[in-house]
């Protein structure tokens, strides 16, 4: 019985042993920069990661089943954060983006590329209900939630979205189903309830938009080498000063990215200006599909019908899979052209 007593204690410190459990992870996941202190709990989610990615010291990450965490390149999560993707939802954290100590992460939270997240940051997409049947407990409208298949759009949440190159101050609190758009700067000590746009600077709580950091307006053309141009290729564009040493013709995109551009009132098409970066390449707008060529080419789509300033460019390709932070083509020019009848 002694010997069993020993064997069970043995097991349980060799397997809370941080420095066993460092090398476990690093079997797990390498390339991944980590310290002894991290927990992962994998519960049957998945931790999806890009290069040069470090969590520091008692960083908790919770994989949710069937949950995904994405670390984008060059990513950095301070000391004693918990990031907690819900069931089937994805904490997603875009490549340079840096968060500091003591950040929460709950549920499904989208963090762009560039963003700058000071520490005891919360943003989290659940929440506890106490007006379903306002006569229960929270406790029990919770429950009720969880359980009946009559509130099952509910237990989804509201996801929260913080485009890219925001800066957020400390002590801030995102609340669920807010977007803070594009450039944005959160002050410190706020609580943004209500949705942020582009290239503001809100303060409060609740936080409330005090001044512009640009005035957001877009142009009808854009021109890769304007620098006022840089903000309205909105998302999901390589826009940092170091890739525009590395690539002098022309702004590195993703698969999936968004421009911005004041479309014309007359009917007209969209020209885009591009050379793809991988082989067998497609670019899609508005379920128009051209196939993409290695040399820079103009491309035309019909978006007579999208009265809208964003456009989704969408990039396949049928000889590789597509990483999701890939370079997979480069635009130097956007512009709008009537359409002949």
């Amino acid at each position: 019985m002694l010997k069993n007593i020993v064997k069970k204690l043995a097991a349980i410190f060799l397997r809370e042993s941080a420095n066993l459990r460092l090398y476990r992870y690093k079997r797990l996941y390498p390339g991944l920069g980590i310290t002894a202190s991290v927990h992962i709990n994998d519960n049957g989610g998945k931790l999806i990661y890009g290069r040069n990615v470090n969590i520091h010291e008692l960083v908790l990450l919770e994989l949710s089943p069937d949950s995904q965490v994405w670390l984008g390149n060059n990513t950095f999560v301070a000391r004693a954060g918990l990031i907690h993707p819900s069931s089937e939802q994805e904490i997603y954290i875009g490549e340079y983006a840096t968060i500091q100590e003591r950040c929460l992460l709950s549920g499904s939270v989208n963090i762009g590329r560039y963003t700058v997240i000071a520490p005891n940051f919360y943003a989290s997409s659940g929440a506890h209900y106490f007006d379903i049947i306002p006569e229960l407990t929270i406790r029990d409208q919770d429950s009720l939630v969880m359980n009946d298949p009559t509130y099952a759009e509910l237990r989804q949440g509201r996801p929260i979205k913080i485009e890219e190159d925001c800066w957020i101050g400390i002590n801030v609190s995102v609340m669920g189903g807010v977007t803070v758009g594009k450039g944005s700067v959160i002050g410190a000590n706020s609580v943004v309830t209500k949705d942020i746009p582009p290239y503001s600077v809100a303060v409060g709580a609740p936080a409330k938009v005090i001044k512009k950091r640009l005035d957001f307006v877009p142009p009808l053309e854009l021109d890769w080498a304007n620098i006022q141009h840089r903000p309205y290729f909105y998302t999901g564009f390589r826009v940092d000063n170091a890739s525009f040493q590395k690539n002098m013709v022309g702004i590195i995109g993703y698969s999936k990215c968004t421009i911005c551009i004041s479309p014309p009132k007359a009917v007209s098409h969209l020209c885009i200006e591009a050379a793809a970066l991988i082989p067998n390449a497609a670019i899609s707008i508005a379920g128009i599909r051209h196939l993409m060529g290695m040399e820079l080419t103009t491309y035309q789509f019909d978006v007579s019908e999208f009265a809208t300033a964003y456009f989704d460019i969408h990039i396949s390709s049928d000889a590789v899979q597509i990483h999701r932070e890939e370079s997979v083509f480069r635009i130097t020019r956007v512009w709008f052209i009537h359409a002949t009848t």
